[in-house]
């Protein structure tokens, strides 16, 4: 199915797009065209092969879902690939480029020498003309070429200027001088003319520990002029930045058939990039693919007036969604502004009152935040700022987003992984205010996406997974301070794990296993202590588990499957094991979320490149179907 189909004459040919390309300098796109908008992802990479490495299988499951993909490569990548000049290097990997997104697409590779299953047309935009070529079987897939010099992304950022390199054979495009602001002006005319629902980048603030390999300046600074071409921009959008060389630092999360799967697309693309080819092919990057920012499980609650509410960032705005009377839901409402763009990964708690407090992660000075739900229902106080537990210590872009759990007494806490890779904590104080002050909880080597939980007995538990074990602290009485306790049992975790407690006071503890996608779960009775090894509830995919507990009872497990479709596992009331993975369909941009509405029934919640997605079980048997509804973008 292809989208926004329009014809445009151009130098070449006459041929239809699966997106709307102009050829002549982008005209003004209205900034309010809602009945235009159609989902469409837009990856910004630095290099010819930044995104097969460290974005798949993500693209790839996206391109076989037949919406539009756009990527744009800052730079040429002519430091590498095959041929004897700069100028034949930089065709060339444009060339593997053309192989690994044929193969994406299921597109046999009409010929090596010519490249004919693509056209390629020179595109004005913002006084540059870029190299863009479309795939002709699948004219929705575009790749786009700004061509700047490798290596040379921190010196244009800095205030340096370089010309273009023109590849060999290509389009006939000539060099181009670019500053950061041509660099900003290309990439925001770009998102203006096609109009990105999903905008992919790396990680603009990469890990600097010790133990972590160093990641290259350009992709830090691609992922930094695509958020900064972002900002302002008027129609929906899902940011969804994914780490980088450090991801072969961590566990394995891609399972065998996924690591096959990408390898096949890059060896298409190694054809022209053979001694890359040859001293990276078995790259522990093929085996891993890590999100910068874990949307997490804990932004959906249902607050005292038993309306469920969903929170979630657009284009860096926080919206809340909520549920009507009816069962239906209403579009999505902006929050007060938080005074900058925010991560992706928000949190929820509920004080014992019924009103709920989000927290979040403020990019720009990478501030904590909180704000607190009215008598009202509204969220009209705005934002509390809570600081950065590492401020001053030159580490504090490294601190990660939060979660949200409540003290016997009423008190909300948040928790983050800081800056060391530990973690720290904030309380608020007896009279409802945050505290102000951020303490350290100790642990060490953790990754971002910490799960916070309240025992049966009131006291908080909170657990966050390292590159080897899960981490464990609780309370040792309720409203205390909190303890570092053995890991659990856990073996290496492949995704941040997460935590629920059930009618019973049984504490569930879910993550996915290394190598392999599967969900695995340890669960400590109200009385008694954690086992010694996991069960394991099958599966594969990525990211968090999300669980919910259902009126009827038991318990539900919901995941994002490696076809990045949402799938749910269900353990009946009183029962130990879990029924077969079930489908629910979708085209998810992260974890799911869940919640219980005011009839009982089960609600997921996901993100998706079409807006936000409730799917909401029709009854409280295991049997009965999830109905989805989507809340718009």
């Amino acid at each position: 199915m292809l989208h926004r189909v329009k014809t445009f004459v151009v130098a070449v040919a006459t041929v239809t797009l699966g997106v709307a390309v102009p050829v002549t300098p982008a005209p003004a796109v209205p900034a309010a065209a809602p009945q235009d908008l159609h989902p469409l992802y837009m990856q910004v990479v630095a290099h010819p092969d930044d995104e097969l490495f460290f974005m798949n299988p993500d693209i790839d499951r996206s391109i076989n879902t037949a919406l539009p993909a756009i990527t744009v490569y800052l730079t040429a990548g002519e430091l590498t690939g095959n041929g004897a000049t700069p100028a034949e290097r930089a065709r060339n990997r444009q060339r593997g480029l053309q192989n690994a997104y044929a193969e994406m697409a299921g597109v046999a590779d009409a010929s090596d020498a010519t490249q004919s299953e693509w056209e390629g047309t020179p595109f004005p935009v913002a006084g540059r003309v870029v190299e863009m070529y479309f795939l002709r079987a699948r004219p929705d897939v575009h790749l786009l070429f700004l061509n700047l010099p490798d290596g040379q992304l921190r010196n244009i950022d800095t205030g340096g200027s370089f010309g273009s390199v023109v590849p060999a054979g290509g389009l006939g495009v000539s060099s181009s001088r670019y500053g950061r602001t041509d660099v900003l002006a290309v990439l925001r005319s770009l998102m203006d003319v096609y109009r990105p629902t999903v905008l992919r980048s790396l990680d603009p603030e990469p890990d600097r520990r010790s133990g972590y390999t160093e990641d290259h300046a350009d992709h830090v600074t691609a992922a930094r002029f695509a958020r900064d071409a972002a900002a302002g921009y008027p129609g929906p959008l899902q940011e969804v930045n994914y780490r980088g060389y450090n991801i072969g630092d961590v566990p394995p999360n891609l399972s065998a058939e996924q690591t096959a799967r990408k390898s096949r697309i890059l060896e298409a693309y190694y054809r022209y990039d053979r001694e890359f080819g040859d001293s990276h092919g078995g790259d522990r990057w093929l085996s891993r693919m890590y999100h910068r920012w874990p949307r997490g499980a804990g932004w959906v609650a249902r607050d005292a007036r038993e309306t469920v509410r969903a929170f979630v960032v657009s284009n860096g705005a926080p919206k809340v969604y909520s549920q009507l009377a009816t069962g239906i839901w209403g579009p999505g409402l902006p929050l007060a502004g938080p005074g900058g763009r925010l991560a992706s990964g928000l949190a929820v708690g509920r004080t014992p009152d019924g009103r709920l407090t989000v927290a979040g992660r403020r990019l720009s000075d990478h501030h904590l935040l909180a704000s607190a739900q009215a008598a009202d229902g509204s969220f009209a106080g705005g934002w509390t700022d809570l600081g950065n537990p590492n401020t001053g210590l030159g580490n504090e872009d490294q601190v990660g987003t939060p979660a949200l759990a409540v003290n016997a007494d009423g008190r909300l806490q948040v928790f983050v992984k800081n800056g060391g890779g530990g973690i720290s904590t904030q309380a608020q104080a007896a009279q409802g205010g945050w505290s102000g002050r951020w303490d350290d909880l100790g642990g060490h080597d953790l990754q971002d996406g910490v799960a916070a939980v309240t025992g049966p007995q009131g006291r908080i538990e909170i657990f966050a997974g390292s590159r080897t074990e899960i981490q464990h602290w609780s309370q040792p009485q309720p409203n205390a301070a909190l303890e570092r306790k053995d890991s659990l049992s856990s073996g290496a975790p492949a995704s941040p794990p997460q935590a629920t407690v059930d009618t019973q006071g049984r504490i569930s503890v879910s993550y996915r296993e290394e190598g392999t996608g599967r969900v695995l779960q340890l669960t400590r009775p109200a009385d008694g202590t954690w086992p010694e090894e996991p069960t394991d509830l099958g599966g594969s995919g990525l990211g968090q588990p999300t669980p919910a507990l259902p009126a009827a009872g038991g318990q539900l497990i919901f995941a994002r499957n490696a076809a990045n479709g949402v799938s749910v596992t269900r353990r009946s009331a009183g029962g130990e094991t879990f029924s077969p993975w079930a489908d629910l369909g979708g085209t998810l941009l992260g974890e799911p979320a869940a919640a219980v509405d005011a009839a009982g029934l089960p609600v997921v919640f996901t993100i998706e490149p079409t807006g936000v997605s409730a799917r909401r079980q029709t009854g409280t048997g295991s049997e009965q179907p999830f109905v989805p509804q989507s809340l718009g973008m």
